[in-house]
């Protein structure tokens, strides 16, 4: 889905003065945690849970 020329403009916008660092730092902690956790599921074969709930 291609994002509309306003909405594209507003983003370069935000990331040449500065305000898109905390943007950017979090897509890639996003990023990175989604390789983490398929490189985990490949090695290991299971998905990590969405939500866990210790044992009693």
């Amino acid at each position: 889905m291609a994002l509309p020329e306003s909405a594209v403009a507003e983003l370069l916008d935000t990331l040449s003065v500065g305000d898109g660092t905390d943007l950017v730092r979090e897509l890639a902690r996003w990023a990175l945690q989604e390789l983490i956790e398929a490189e985990a599921t490949a090695e290991i074969g299971v998905s990590p849970p969405s939500t866990w709930t210790p044992p009693a």
